[in-house]
């Protein structure tokens, strides 16, 4: 798939900073739709702003175990395919307890490869942002980004 642009659009979880705000940026940069997904919606709106300059952004802020904020995403995907699940939210033991960390990381991961699944475009590709959630589902293919953004090049493995 050259440019999923053409045939559906891309969902980025975990937006609003970090591994997905950068993610976000590599689609934008090559023209791609965007349906942006984050809990902290300040930061998720400014990234938002600065993507629409190039690209179709929608911002969709919520709480990614919230079976609703799934929907929601899914409801701005509109009726586009998905081209492209760049699944960057998540937490830490730092960042909260087991059971919130359980019911981020694993629950709404399977949630929405689940919900997200029956919309991906012929030949469509799931980033993941742990490679062990490849595991949730075998027709989803993983796609690495490299080590440093800046470069732009995404490189599939299975």
């Amino acid at each position: 798939m050259d440019n999923p642009g053409e045939t559906g659009a891309v969902i980025v979880t975990g937006a609003a900073g970090g591994m997905g705000a950068a993610i976000a940026r590599i689609f934008a940069n090559r023209k791609w739709p965007l349906v942006l997904s984050d809990l902290h919606s300040d930061p998720l709106e400014s990234l938002a702003e600065e993507l629409r300059r190039t690209t179709p952004t929608t911002a969709v802020d919520g709480d990614i175990a919230d079976p609703s904020h799934i929907e929601a995403i899914m409801a701005a995907l509109g009726d586009r395919p998905i081209a492209t699940l760049a699944h960057a939210a998540g937490v830490s033991p730092t960042m909260a307890g087991g059971s919130r960390i359980f019911e981020i990381n694993f629950t709404a991961t399977q949630r929405l490869v689940e919900t997200t699944l029956p919309k991906m475009a012929h030949g469509g590709t799931a980033v993941l942002g742990e490679a062990d959630l490849g595991v949730l589902d075998p027709r989803i293919r993983i796609v690495g980004l490299p080590a440093s953004p800046a470069g732009h090049s995404l490189n599939a493995s299975t």
